[in-house]
């Protein structure tokens, strides 16, 4: 499973790392970058990062297996798809960001067991 920075590259047309992306948690609001984030592949069909805090997932990054990907649940880059409850800002070389909008609907899925 390719790491969110490596999927965000293709979308900046940069070369983007996880210690290039800030986003906060949903539940405690704390800010991160997604370097510091402990990582669970636990399921190999998609990769979780997890609060520094452990309180939250704060990114899936997974297959996205659907051809009629609801655009409100994530944001599909080739093969794969990102799902962020808040905003991915991320930070490139000199001062440019560019922010990938909180999909508010992310998490909604999990709980019916699709991706």
């Amino acid at each position: 499973m390719p790491r969110a920075g490596d999927l965000l590259s293709d979308l900046a047309h940069a070369p983007v790392t996880d210690a290039m992306v800030e986003t906060k948690c949903p539940v405690c609001s704390q800010s991160q970058r997604l370097n510091r984030a402990r990582l669970s592949s636990a399921d190999p069909m998609r990769m979780t990062y997890v609060c520094v805090r452990g309180c939250s997932p704060i990114l899936i990054v997974g297959l996205a297996i659907d051809l009629t990907w609801p655009p409100d649940r994530g944001v599909r880059v080739g093969a794969y798809s990102l799902r962020n409850p808040e905003d991915l800002i991320v930070h490139l070389e000199g001062e440019a960001t560019v922010v990938i909008p909180a999909n508010r609907n992310a998490w909604t899925a999990l709980d019916h067991g699709e991706d």
